[in-house]
């Protein structure tokens, strides 16, 4: 009986020491890609404020100081011309504010009104267990008073349009 306690409890431990290194990007999802959990700022967002701070929240920890210091490079944003936007870049310590190690705080630095901008997260981010994403992540999101100028003529001031000429080749038609 006391052998069965014994083994029951190092049973119990093994299983609650690889469960606490599974949780925490140390080998627990190894080999599943490392995917944005959730953003602050949406994919095709509009009026979005220009003194907004964007918060990315990832499956895995990529704060850890093995990779710290990569991952702070694979985050960028242009504008709609092209040109970068400075980009202040905030990953947390996964030791003092470990309910935070999935998470990067993005701090845009000059975003105008008018203007669309494009984020982009490098599928070269790495989480402590060496996993990343399958490719690049890219989000769009516009300022307020930005105009989409989609250089289509609108479909629904095409029925009016196609009726008129229907209705002028039937009454032609009509009168032959």
């Amino acid at each position: 009986m006391t052998r069965l306690k014994s083994f029951t409890s190092i049973l119990f431990f093994f299983i609650s020491v690889i469960s606490s290194f599974a949780a925490d990007g140390s080998g627990g999802g190894k080999g599943s890609p490392l995917t944005l959990e959730s953003a602050s700022v949406s994919d095709g967002e509009t009026h979005v404020e220009t003194n907004r701070q964007i918060r990315l929240v990832f499956s895995k920890n990529i704060s850890n100081i093995a990779v710290k210091e990569k991952n702070l490079g694979c985050f960028s944003m242009t504008d709609s011309a092209g040109q970068m936007v400075p980009l202040e870049t905030v990953l947390f310590d996964d030791q003092l504010e470990r309910e935070k190690r999935n998470e990067v705080v993005l701090k845009p630095a000059g975003l105008k009104n008018g203007e669309q901008y494009v984020l982009k997260v490098s599928r070269e981010l790495t989480a402590k267990n060496g996993d990343s994403p399958e490719q690049d992540l890219v989000i769009r999101f516009s300022t307020p008073g930005y105009k989409t100028n989609s250089g289509r003529f609108p479909v629904v001031l095409m029925i009016p349009i196609v009726l008129l000429f229907v209705s002028i080749a039937y009454f032609m038609n009509q009168k032959k």
